[in-house]
């Protein structure tokens, strides 16, 4: 593989909390990115620049999307207790579950 095709195929993404402030410095530190695009089904937006050595990093802007990500349960706590509609906990559970499914059915496997 080529320098540039190894330089083409690395990449990475980082996550900015404000972005008309950021692509403002960006513009005051001469460093150009590329038109900012929205994504309105998940209500983000992006845009690319490229450090010195040709790295792609994608700049993505998540509007109202909370930061950290809230937790299902804290994993300092007791397991979180699970609903029963949350599916077989094991793969023998699964296949137990199934084979019930097939015999009600009047399947076999």
């Amino acid at each position: 593989m080529s320098h540039q095709e190894d330089a083409a195929m690395s990449g990475r993404a980082a996550y900015i909390h404000h972005v008309d402030g950021f692509l403002a410095r960006l513009g005051e530190l001469g460093i150009r990115h590329t038109r900012p695009i929205m994504r309105p089904e998940n209500n983000s937006m992006f845009c690319y620049v490229h450090d010195p050595d040709h790295t792609m990093i994608e700049l993505v802007y998540h509007h109202r999307r909370q930061f950290p990500p809230p937790m299902e349960h804290d994993p300092a706590s007791k397991q979180a207790t699970r609903s029963s509609a949350a599916g077989p906990e094991s793969a023998e559970e699964a296949r137990e579950i199934l084979t019930q499914a097939e015999a009600a059915a009047g399947g076999t496997r």
